[in-house]
């Protein structure tokens, strides 16, 4: 079985209860993996929406989830 199948791409659901319970870390993480099984489906690059998630959305929320987590150490600072 290789590592990333389309399956992983449906985690994508636990992005956001990771990000609401405080775990930017996580959902990062999480993004990631979501993210590298959808460029083994797509390809780097690919637009297309598999699993109600497409390149747009995952770099939107990458981009943002990223920007929480420069806040959050801007105020712990």
């Amino acid at each position: 079985m290789e590592a990333f199948d389309a399956r992983g791409i449906s985690l994508y659901r636990l992005v956001t209860p990771l990000k609401n319970a405080g775990d930017i870390e996580g959902a990062l993480a999480m993004l990631a993996y979501v993210s590298a099984a959808y460029d083994k489906q797509v390809g780097p690059g690919g637009t297309r929406t598999v699993d109600g998630v497409n390149r747009k959305q995952l770099d939107e929320d990458r981009a943002y989830l990223e920007t929480l987590l420069r806040e959050r150490g801007s105020r712990r600072r």
